[in-house]
């Protein structure tokens, strides 16, 4: 019997060709989508699992609150000591600080022997820790062990990646390295190497050193530390939490009369690190935060509308052909078959169809899902069908679908009157072709929400790309200072560089910052109006500046003159951009030039005039514009030194402008590394979030949209083949081609209207939604339902197209002939 039931299915496959690879393709495609989807939830969601007691492990922040705005910020060094002296019920606390504190964790890192470099390579991930760093997150060793490894601030732990570029194959323990820190060469011994950080972990590292706390423990005014406890078993977070503040509740205050504000410290639980999200996040984050939990949700939504669209093709069209067969279970029926007998026939040969594409699926998915991995930025691997789960998922799947897909014409037909079978009556029947009509409405109104997300997110992306950021970053050349020479200070390096740079032909203007746009550098700095009887203050960035640092940025003077027009030694004028001179409450940018503003610091307040204001300039694509104060000169007791020379080149020649500004660079600096970059390659990273989620949407909705099409082509093909008779009826009584063609589109055109009048209004409310996330944004207009209605239309009539065409172009002759 069962050998019976494969021939039929085989002979079925054959006989029927396109449909067969219509219904097996289609459905093979939504699988491999959803199971590429599955994969990168599933690595997602397995972020940290391996680190120990992970449960009872805490990121600790601050929220810091005025009257203007709440945002979360990094810790003071302080709070880590305080709490582990002070509440029992915290076990350990461990800090992690940006090896370079607020100016980064990227270093230069080198070997030497007898003397002379023999390896040099930029590290970009390197961070001051405490000494429980390994063990406090289960970081498995090479070389060494977790508690002795760091010992001393001359001891240094690194990554078997990274130990392996310095030292090959040999062991890299006691080996010397060397970097510069501030200006100084300072000497480390290689006392640990770690296994390389897992990708599904949120604490990533190149190399490790011990934390230089001598004088910061009890330091409450500077929020650089990305600090984590460890809790007790049975201690309540909540309590913890509480008790903290209790505790830290006078040099809280201290905070908020300082910068009228009010502080808080809270915790959030491990486990959900990767997702983390600060509010209005203020300083600088030490480890990125990668995970985005919107982005799960959206790709767990968007898997299910393939997987659903998919699904329906799946039913409508086996539906389709199993209705057409109807006459053959109406003579099995007469030759003595059983209902059971065509129940399980039926049941077996969508049971092969499932299987069939599942293994295409599998093998889909096995070939694509690195290739969208890297689309994503993600490092997920294809590693869920080693799982004995994703297997005992995938048989349930394949049972449950069977059912419910062969539910209908297994069950339904095998139960009909065999003399109304043979008649066809049941292919005729009303409740067969509006089961039909309600799947392709479902199919068609979440395609045409899928054209409306395309047609949006593409727009938008376009809108802040060609939107003015109110800098000009083309050809904007950006220089490290990191490995500078050490025998002058880094004023009197610009001096001499900018005396070399500005007289190579294609350099325009050349500057010195300690921060570049986008960059956060010294974070932010309270400042308020001079001559308010209640200080209002307000937080802007802050730049420290040399030379023509507005000029070769393009920012637009609205007001006044750039710092460039004042003395090399001037210390007292500063420019403002709107943002900031609207918060001062300055009524225009005019009314802001020749007032003082000031500077609120502990040591003493400073006094600074408004010499210019300039248009605001974005540095985030998901940010507004923040109010941003460019001073002239480092300012003592901050570390605003030099850190970068920014130069404006021409686009004529720009290989050998390079290479002769290189060569003046070593001429001058004895060899120092020309670490550089362009700044328009580091603002594209600002849009690289939103052209992977623009790109990995389009990819699945194009999908979702082909599987649909795939759907309409099979049903045409069913809808023309069943209704044979009926067209050569119409063509012998003198019907139109044209008429002929409109009679079989017209049904899917109702479809298509009926189906937008749904899915419209559901899709301009969730994408409205999605807009809300950027400050710069499109606005919905009658062109984002329109387009994407016309585009289904047209796509619809192409897909049916050729069925339509062909059948009205039958011969009416063999029309008339079919059975």
């Amino acid at each position: 019997m069962l050998s019976n039931y494969l021939k039929v299915i085989i002979r079925n496959f054959l006989s029927d060709g396109m449909y067969s690879f219509i219904i097996i393709f289609g459905l093979a495609i939504g699988l491999a989508a959803s199971l590429m989807i599955a994969q990168y939830v599933n690595f997602e969601l397995s972020f940290d699992s391996q680190i120990k007691d992970r449960e009872r492990i805490f990121y600790t922040y601050m929220r810091w609150q005025n009257s203007e705005q709440i945002a979360d910020a990094l810790t003071q060094p302080a709070i880590a000591p305080l709490v582990k002296n002070s509440i029992t019920g915290v076990e350990n606390c461990v800090r992690i600080v940006p090896f370079k504190w607020n100016k980064g964790a990227e270093t230069n890192l080198r070997r030497e022997e007898d003397g002379k470099t023999v390896f040099r390579t930029n590290v970009i991930q390197v961070y001051q820790v405490d000494s429980l760093f390994l063990d406090f997150f289960s970081i498995p060793m090479v070389e060494g062990n977790q508690k002795g490894a760091l010992k001393d601030h001359y001891s240094i732990v690194i990554t078997q990646r990274l130990a392996e570029k310095f030292f090959n194959n040999e062991p890299a323990l006691n080996k010397m390295l060397w970097f510069s820190y501030y200006g100084y060469p300072v000497e480390v011994k290689v006392t640990g190497v770690t296994e390389n950080p897992l990708p599904n972990s949120s604490i990533q590292f190149d190399a490790v050193i011990l934390l230089y706390s001598e004088g910061i423990d009890n330091m409450w005014n500077w929020g650089i530390c990305e600090t984590f406890i460890k809790l007790h078993a049975n201690a309540s977070a909540a309590d913890i939490e509480s008790q903290i503040n209790k505790v830290a509740a006078k040099p809280l205050s201290e905070i908020d009369k300082e910068f009228n504000s009010v502080n808080s410290i809270h915790l959030y639980p491990f486990k959900d690190f990767h997702f983390y999200r600060p509010t209005n996040s203020k300083g600088i984050a030490t480890i990125v935060f990668t995970g985005d939990r919107r982005m799960i949700n959206f790709f767990i939504t968007l898997g299910i509308i393939i997987l659903v669209i998919s699904w329906v093709n799946y039913i409508n069209l086996t539906t389709a052909r199993a209705l057409g067969r109807a006459k053959e279970v109406g003579l099995r029926k007469v030759n003595g078959a059983s209902r059971k007998n065509i129940i399980v026939q039926f049941l077996s040969e969508f049971f092969v169809l499932h299987l069939v594409s599942m293994l295409l699926a599998l093998t889909i998915t096995q070939l694509c899902f690195t290739m969208f991995a890297q689309s994503t930025g993600s490092k997920a691997e294809w590693v869920l069908w080693r799982e004995d789960s994703f297997w005992s998922i995938t048989i349930g799947f394949l049972m449950f679908s069977t059912l419910v897909s062969g539910l209908y014409p297994s069950f339904v037909m095998s139960n009909f009157n065999p003399a109304k079978v043979l008649k066809g009556a049941f292919n005729k029947s009303q409740g067969g072709i509006k089961i039909r009509r309600a799947l392709v409405l479902l199919q068609v109104s979440i395609s045409i929400f899928l054209l409306m997300s395309i047609y949006v997110i593409s727009n938008q992306l376009n809108y802040m790309q060609q939107r003015s950021l109110g800098i000009s970053s083309e050809q904007v050349l950006v220089i490290k200072l990191d490995e500078l020479d050490f025998d002058f200070n880094r004023t009197q390096a610009f001096e001499r560089f900018k005396i070399k740079a500005l007289n190579i032909n294609n350099v325009q203007s050349l500057a010195a910052s300690d921060v570049y746009p986008g960059e956060k550098g010294n974070g932010a700095q309270n400042y308020f109006r001079a001559g308010d009887p209640m200080p209002n203050m307000h937080n802007f960035q802050l730049h420290a500046t040399y030379g023509e640092y507005i000029e070769t940025m393009n920012m637009e003077v609205l007001q006044g003159k750039s710092l460039n027009s004042y003395g090399p030694n001037d210390s007292l004028h500063v420019v403002i951009t709107e943002r900031a001179a609207r918060d001062l409450g300055f009524d225009s940018p005019s009314h802001a030039l020749g007032e003082n503003i000031i500077m609120n610091r502990a040591e003493g307040d400073r006094t600074y005039e408004v010499a210019g204001v300039i248009k605001d300039f974005m540095t985030s694509s998901k940010e507004a514009a923040q109010g941003v104060v460019i001073h002239h000169g480092e300012i003592n007791s901050f570390d605003t030194r030099i850190n970068f020379f920014v130069m404006k080149l021409s686009n004529k020649n720009l290989a050998s402008t390079i290479n002769e500004i290189q060569h003046e660079w070593s001429n001058l600096f004895n060899g120092a590394p020309f670490d550089y970059f362009f700044l328009d390659t580091y603002f594209d990273t600002f849009y690289k979030e939103e052209r992977q989620f623009a790109s990995v949407f389009g990819f699945f909705s194009i999908i979702g949209v082909s599987i649909t099409c795939m759907g309409l082509f099979g049903l045409s093909l069913f809808d023309t083949g069943s209704r044979t008779k009926e067209v050569g009826i119409r063509k012998f009584l003198g019907g139109s081609t044209s008429g002929i063609m409109w009679l079989f589109s017209k049904e899917y055109l109702k479809l298509i209207c009926i189906a937008s009048i749904v899915s419209i209004p559901i899709g301009a409310w969730v994408l409205d939604g999605w807009l809300e996330n950027y400050p710069r944004r499109i606005e919905l207009g009658l062109d984002i339902f329109i387009v994407p209605l016309l585009l289904m239309v047209v796509i619809a009539l192409i897909t049916i197209g050729y069925q339509t065409f062909k059948a009205a172009h039958m011969n009416p002759v063999r029309s008339l002939r079919a059975d």
